[in-house]
């Protein structure tokens, strides 16, 4: 009975520690409670759509070569992210001092923006951002919303969240 007990508790400290191991691998974040602030800016020439509803529904083709956002939000004492808040970075040398494109520029953050409340930071870095070689965003591979046409200014705001809860960089 002694050998029995032992390799039972043998097999609960295997376990516990592959179950250690395993948490381990896939990452955890935290972050303490706080206003945290990311971006992510990309140069790279492409044509995107901005599709309006309403009294002024249509369809509009715009072309952009600097992509990116600057993204704000708040983390409460649960690791769940609150109030998101996008804007495109300042023009600059990079960007030859012409505006960025981003999201909150096609009009339409509450289908994209709001779904991000009450999100842990473990849900958004789980998003994989596929992009070019030179950062643009081009697939993203993640359980959210995205709206047609617009996956590189999506990717840019949820690279810029990822950056934030990766650096730790408080508003």
């Amino acid at each position: 009975m002694k050998a029995f007990k032992k390799i039972v508790l043998a097999l609960i400290l295997a376990m516990t520690a592959a179950l250690c191991l395993g948490l381990a691998a896939c990452g955890s974040y935290s972050l303490d409670e706080g206003k945290y602030t990311g971006s992510y800016k990309c140069h790279y020439p492409a044509d995107y759509t901005i599709t309006t509803t309403g009294p002024n529904a249509g369809t509009t083709e715009h072309h952009g070569e600097h992509w990116g956002a600057v993204v704000t939000f708040d983390v409460d004492m649960h690791g769940t992210i609150w109030n998101l808040t996008v804007e495109a970075p300042e023009p600059d040398a990079d960007s030859d001092n012409e505006e960025y494109v981003t999201y909150v520029s096609a009009g339409m953050s509450n289908t994209f923006i709001n779904q991000f409340g009450g999100w842990s930071l473990a849900q958004v870095m789980a998003i994989d951002v596929e992009v070019n070689d030179s950062g643009f965003p081009t697939a993203i591979d993640g359980d959210l919303t995205i709206p047609a046409g617009q996956t590189a200014q999506c990717g840019t705001v949820i690279l810029a969240m990822q950056d934030a809860i990766s650096t730790g960089t408080l508003a």
